[in-house]
């Protein structure tokens, strides 16, 4: 369990310091920061892939969803609620978000 809380200690800090480098750098200093440790390598690899795709993850649904939530003055919306996209193409950006109201959870 130690060993796994400093793996991904060293994971975070490894990603973080080669998120501030540019591309072009960031082979060549994660080779020096792993220290031929391939998973270790392997995993920064995967958060820097999945960093980089999350780049635009609100930049067009966050003014849809921060209207939502300014406009909740009476605090109909309890801590917790759960928002979900609207609209039959499942696409928040293309309709919006309202408070989920089904009481399934996904298993």
């Amino acid at each position: 369990m130690a060993d796994d809380l400093a793996r991904w200690s060293r994971a975070a800090e490894v990603f973080h310091d080669a998120r501030e480098r540019p591309a072009s750098e960031r082979g060549a200093f994660l080779e020096a920061a792993c220290g031929g440790d391939p998973a270790l390598r392997a995993e920064v690899e995967a958060l820097l892939a999945a960093d980089a795709g999350a780049s635009g993850f609100l930049a067009a649904d966050g003014p849809s969803l921060a209207s939502l939530l300014l406009e909740d003055e009476a605090g109909a919306m309890a801590p917790g609620t759960m928002l979900v996209p609207t609209g039959s193409s499942g696409r928040s950006a293309a309709a919006g978000w309202a408070p989920c109201t089904s009481r399934k959870t996904r298993a």
